[in-house]
């Protein structure tokens, strides 16, 4: 087991699965409010997440985390997720109306044997 990591038992409450393209929202400390974005990937040896903004342009200056890449996207590959402010999963209807995700359960990871 790694020291620095808090072990998750049943005094912790899940909260949701993501998926590559699931809209998150997300504040660090840095940011003077919450951006949306869909998550890209994950790094379990960092604790972090990579994400893109779901914006062509970076309206806030707060924003500098992200940077823009080859496609002219803006992303942030490293952002560690246990200090941050604000995350939650996000959904988005056809009408562009933003809502928090409904719950859902925990889904098993299986074992390759």
């Amino acid at each position: 087991m790694i020291k620095d990591w808090v072990e998750m038992d049943e005094n912790y409450e899940f909260c949701f699965c993501l998926y590559p393209n699931d809209l998150v929202e997300i504040q660090s400390s840095k940011m003077q409010k919450p951006v949306l974005g869909l998550y890209k990937s994950s790094n379990a040896s960092k604790a972090s997440i990579s994400m893109e903004h779901l914006s062509h342009y970076m309206l806030n200056e707060d924003e500098l985390n992200f940077y823009k890449n080859e496609e002219n996207k803006f992303i942030i590959e490293s952002l560690g997720v246990k200090t941050l402010k604000v995350f939650r999963k996000k959904t988005i209807s056809v009408l562009g109306e933003v809502k928090d995700a409904p719950k859902c359960k925990r889904e098993g990871v299986g074992n390759k044997s």
